[in-house]
């Protein structure tokens, strides 16, 4: 169809155009069609860094390998947002670092709201990457409760532990120690 052509073509407004056009016929249509065309929606609007719209027409999609490439689609956009985050931040590029870390975690935590379809496992490296960020602007509260989760999630990162240290020093506020730190993750 024509606005697979654009999605290929890289043209994501024309492609989005195009399906929301087909589908507004969709009771008049195939189901393997009508399923492509959410498909096919649903990467133009990522494309866009519509996350959330993205993956409510992703939701659409009734065939199961149809859906499962689909949300590969979210994973693999996940992960190029992290490479990036991670370079950036790395660069010392905070700010470029901070947008695409806060796409990581948006794609996070939409694919962790419906786990049961996406068989996705928490990320919690999308936050330490904005907590990298965070912390390289300054924002060193909001540093904190990133690293903070991440330390929940994972008490043996090192390079969480070692950014904590920066962050709760920059605060002023003590670390806890280790076994401190593990106890109030079991309770948790």
């Amino acid at each position: 169809s024509r606005a697979s052509a654009f999605l290929i073509m890289g043209d994501s407004a024309s492609a989005e155009r195009d399906y929301k056009a087909v589908l507004a016929h969709s009771n008049q249509l195939d189901k393997d069609l009508v399923d492509g065309c959410f498909s096919g929606l649903a990467e133009a609007l990522i494309d866009f860094k519509r996350f959330e719209d993205a993956f409510k027409y992703a939701m659409e999609i009734h065939e199961p390998s149809m859906l499962s490439g689909t949300i590969q689609v979210f994973i693999e956009e996940l992960e190029s947002q992290l490479e990036s985050a991670k370079s950036l931040n790395q660069r010392g590029d905070f700010a470029d670092a901070l947008s695409f870390a806060v796409n990581c975690v948006r794609l996070n935590t939409i694919l962790l709201d419906r786990a049961d379809v996406t068989h996705w496992a928490d990320e919690p490296l999308t936050k330490l990457e904005r907590a990298i960020a965070y912390q390289g602007l300054g924002d060193l509260t909001s540093a904190k409760e990133d690293v903070d989760y991440v330390l929940s999630k994972d008490p043996r990162c090192e390079k969480a532990k070692a950014l904590a240290e920066k962050i709760y020093g920059g605060l002023g506020i003590p670390m806890l120690r280790e076994e401190k730190r593990e106890k109030l993750t079991e309770l948790q």
